[in-house]
């Protein structure tokens, strides 16, 4: 299935790289540099396909997407990842689904400035469904107040005594 997806991938890689929609030259080299960076993202992708965190990468360079989803079966652990956020992105869209039947899954989203933006504590009072967007370019704020989400943030997953599940999604465009 990887080998299938990543052969797929690699078609449309080439028939963007070759350019047969761009006429001036300037479009020829843009086109280059996303189907390059699309290459590089979904080599990334495939790479860590048997690990629980897999990164989604689109051809549209302001798009890219996050997905964490992991089961949990008694246990007691934590662990954290990163997401970048660049600064050419419009928007970004944040949701969280789990249910847990026994013990609690804690995720924790922190911006890149370290500040805390959500923590959602999952357990068996009831199931989660958040979803949050953000909107970066507006003409209400402030750059300085949408610089606060430009860079790496971090993701931490906390379980104790688990028995359930999550399914988190970043997305930006």
């Amino acid at each position: 299935m990887v080998r299938l997806s990543y052969f797929i991938a690699l078609i449309i890689a080439t028939l963007f790289s070759t350019s047969v929609f761009a006429q001036s030259k300037k479009e020829k080299e843009e086109i280059k540099k996303i189907t390059e960076k699309a290459l590089r993202s979904a080599e990334h992708a495939f790479k860590d396909a048997k690990s629980n965190y897999v990164v989604h990468s689109f051809f549209e360079e302001r798009s890219s997407s996050l997905s964490l989803s992991k089961s949990f079966s008694g246990e007691s652990k934590t662990s954290s990842t990163t997401f970048t956020v660049e600064k050419e992105a419009r928007k970004i869209k944040l949701s969280l689904n789990g249910r847990c039947s026994y013990g609690e899954i804690i995720l924790e989203i922190m911006l890149p400035n370290g500040t805390l933006l959500k923590k959602v504590t999952i357990n068996d009072t009831a199931d989660v469904s958040w979803t949050q967007t953000i909107l970066l370019k507006s003409k209400d704020k402030s750059t300085k107040d949408m610089n606060k989400y430009i860079g790496e943030w971090k993701l931490k997953i906390s379980t104790n005594k688990a028995k359930g599940n999550y399914h988190l999604g970043l997305s930006t465009y």
